[in-house]
């Protein structure tokens, strides 16, 4: 079946749905259609992270469709127990900007961009800086990076100029500060943003800036990743 080649990192819930694709004959786009959905849904889900984890609702659907247990699509952290809730961890990064493991050397990526947005959101390409010192908190923390701030949406927090250190490691709380990667258009980057996280149900997730006051929701299907500051500093 072409269109079921995997190209990324492949994780035990894409592994099953492309595996029972093609015992019942379906296509990644023949199964989206019977899912209600956009041809392209499944495509993305299993090619480019786009979303996460499936909605409840959609993960209900398609274990019918394939013929498993839905908790066989829910996945499985370390150990075997069911993962915690989103709201509770750092998201697996899914981004081609900042896939694959980090080799810790002493040094760090830092990644930014010339100009941001109105909300302060900016692409995360892969636009590589430089490589600065790691501080102590994420010696040796595989996957750690580091985010130029664009624009002045979280002043007097963070200013324009300034390194956030980033974790992937660690888990994130409702008022934890985080770099949010939100997902466009098919074929572009993520939108990265400097925020607040507030929290998240099944539809939304809520972040808050500063500088003007204000909140921000997106769609939960549209989340790549959130990461958790851990310091900032200059870079």
């Amino acid at each position: 079946m072409k269109d079921c080649s995997y190209t990324g990192v492949m994780d035990p819930v894409r592994d099953l749905v492309l595996a029972r694709l093609d015992a019942i004959g379906e296509t990644l786009k023949s199964a989206s259609v019977k899912l209600g959905k956009n041809h392209a849904y499944l495509q993305q889900f299993i090619h480019r992270g786009v979303p996460a984890r499936l909605p409840e609702e959609t993960r209900h659907a398609l274990a019918r469709l394939l013929g498993v247990e839905e908790a066989r699509l829910r996945g499985l952290a370390a150990g075997g127990f069911p993962e915690p809730p989103l709201s509770e961890m750092a998201l697996p990064e899914r981004n081609a900007a900042l896939a694959g493991p980090v080799r810790f050397t002493g040094k760090i990526p830092l990644y930014g961009q010339a100009e941001g947005g109105a909300d302060g959101q900016f692409p995360l390409n892969g636009s590589l800086i430089t490589e600065i010192d790691a501080p102590p908190p994420l010696a040796g923390v595989s996957g750690a990076y580091a985010v130029m701030v664009v624009g002045t949406s979280m002043e007097p927090r963070y200013f324009a100029g300034e390194a956030v250190y980033v974790s992937p490691r660690v888990p994130v709380r409702a008022g934890d500060f985080v770099v949010a990667q939100i997902a466009t258009h098919e074929g572009e980057p993520p939108l990265a943003y400097v925020k607040r996280y507030l929290g998240r149900n099944d539809k939304s997730v809520r972040f808050e800036q500063l500088n003007p006051a204000k909140r921000l929701t997106f769609p939960a299907d549209r989340i790549v990743s959130i990461h958790r500051v851990v310091m900032s500093g200059e870079g």
